[in-house]
């Protein structure tokens, strides 16, 4: 049975530094360099931790003194020392020092428990960890054996559990109860690992698993998404020039072992070394192509945008004052430097960014030039812009726009007026990554689903007023961190200016 220790933890030397340091002038506006918040934020991170600290917990307080101490070497090396704010962080580090040390040295509190029946259990535990000490990993294979000590592990832990985690003394028996059970643990993972055959078939099924396709993150939707292709295509790619390659050479090591099956070799080496990496390269090329031809369509569409002559009645009525049109040309383009985007993306994990940058920068100045010819040519067009019409289905969206954007966290001031011009639809999409373990790989899928509605506001901006294009989202499901079950403002952009007396029109 391995003991690990715990030696006492020591104030660093440079403790004396942290006090007499940061001395001279400083400027009491200047901005918070990294490492200063970083040490804030580790501060106000251990205040939190130090007030859950039972008194006379000197183990946790120890740790918790260990990770103090990378403060204090981040407040010794910081180069801004003369930094406004760097005495108060030094200030911050002592309280938290001095708070520390006086949970570490406090009388733990009185015992709230049975402390006899606590001691019997701590004996119990060590006494079983010396049966362990005594026990061979190969006395496991006996299923009675197995067993008695399984039980033995698993009345104490069924023990510690009415006691209260938090007093030190408890903690102390229930280190010895976890220590058990890891003991145990590696002692029938010992005795597993002898067990050859099983673990090849084991390893075998879980590879078969792992190439699956349904195993595999779903295909990027359309519109395709730069974050959403970088992290699809990265996957395939370590699928293929990592993950692949390091489970063929395990398959290729159990050629000569007599507990692999000589046909299942045959069959996952075929799979593993040639059909597997040549689906993976077929998914990648189809990536590819699906960026390259999103770019040229998008790119085309510029080219038309570059045509367009605000001279041009036809062009004017059509492509820049139609109800709608000037937003939706504009999130076209904008759309189409998202592919840009993706199409750097995949030109670096396919080996070829320096041979598409010269080409990739000349799409994206094409765009971006037809970005500003499009608001060119609606300020031409200015006399006559007009706010869009009104496409609610629901005449309760204009209300939830506008007690969207009364939240104080979007900044809006106000607005003249509120139009809903894109009517609320719904949009489903599945979004997944994968994350491999020696054997096994994890898969995690999430399925979004959301209402979105857009809004035009016209709103003062100086002296003159704009035209405002706001996306509303309702998210019924999506990752952990997606806003459900309230609409959020996701995403605003300025339109066109527009004449105050055209608002109303």
């Amino acid at each position: 049975m391995l003991a690990i220790t715990h030696p006492l933890l020591r104030p660093l030397l440079g403790a004396l530094l942290i006090l007499v340091a940061g001395a001279g002038l400083r400027a009491q506006d200047a901005p918070l360099p990294h490492d200063l918040k970083q040490v804030f934020q580790d501060v106000d991170a251990l205040d939190a931790e130090v007030a859950k600290i039972v008194d006379g917990d000197k183990p946790a307080a120890k740790a918790l003194m260990k990770r103090l101490n990378n403060v204090a070497s981040a407040l010794n090396k910081s180069p801004n020392k003369s930094h406004a704010r760097y005495n108060d962080a030094v200030d911050r580090y002592n309280k938290l020092r001095n708070a520390i040390i006086a949970k570490m040295t406090a009388a733990p509190p009185p015992a709230t428990f049975d402390e006899a029946a606590l001691e019997k259990l701590d004996a119990d535990a060590q006494a079983l960890l010396r049966v362990f000490d005594n026990t061979q990993v190969s006395s496991l294979a006996d299923p009675a054996v197995e067993k008695k000590l399984t039980d033995a592990v698993v009345d104490l832990e069924t023990r510690i559990k009415p006691f209260p985690a938090n007093d030190p003394r408890v903690k102390t028996a229930a280190a010895k109860v976890a220590n058990a059970r890891r003991t145990l643990d590696a002692g029938l993972a010992a005795h597993r690992k002898n067990a050859r055959g099983n673990d090849i078939e084991t390893t075998y099924r879980a590879l078969l698993e792992k190439y699956k396709p349904q195993n595999l993150p779903p295909k990027p939707q359309d519109p395709l998404d730069p974050e959403e292709v970088e992290r699809y295509a990265n996957t395939l790619k370590q699928l293929l020039d990592v993950e692949a390659k390091k489970d063929l050479d395990w398959v290729m090591s159990l050629q000569n072992d007599p507990a692999m099956d000589k046909q299942k070799f045959s069959s996952m080496k075929h799979w593993l070394g040639s059909a597997t990496p040549r689906r993976l390269q077929e998914d990648l090329a189809m990536i590819n192509a699906r960026v390259d031809g999103a770019v040229g369509t998008q790119t085309r569409f510029a080219k038309w945008v570059l045509e367009t002559d605000p001279s041009d009645r036809n062009h004017v009525v059509n492509r820049l004052l139609k109800d709608g049109v000037y937003e939706e040309n504009t999130r076209n383009l904008r759309l189409g430097l998202g592919y840009v985007a993706c199409g750097r993306t995949m030109a670096r994990i396919m080996g070829k960014e320096a041979e598409r940058k010269a080409e990739l920068d000349g799409l994206q100045k094409e765009l971006e030039s037809a970005l500003k010819h499009l608001e060119t040519c609606v300020k031409t067009a200015f006399e006559q812009v007009r706010m869009p019409k009104d496409r609610a289905s629901d005449p309760g969206l204009a209300k939830i726009a506008a007690e969207t954007l009364k939240n104080p966290k979007y900044g809006v001031k106000g607005w003249e007026r509120l139009v809903v011009s894109y009517d609320k639809k719904h949009f489903e999409k599945d979004e997944g990554s994968i994350s491999h373990g020696t054997v096994t790989s994890t898969i995690t899928v999430y399925h979004y689903s959301w209402d979105e509605f857009g809004v035009t506001t016209a709103e003062k901006v100086g002296d003159e007023y704009y035209m405002y294009y706001n996306k509303f989202k309702y998210f019924h499901s999506g990752a952990p961190t997606t806003p459900t079950e309230h609409w959020i403002l996701a995403d605003r952009f300025q339109s066109s200016k527009i004449k105050k007396e055209n608002i109303s029109k």
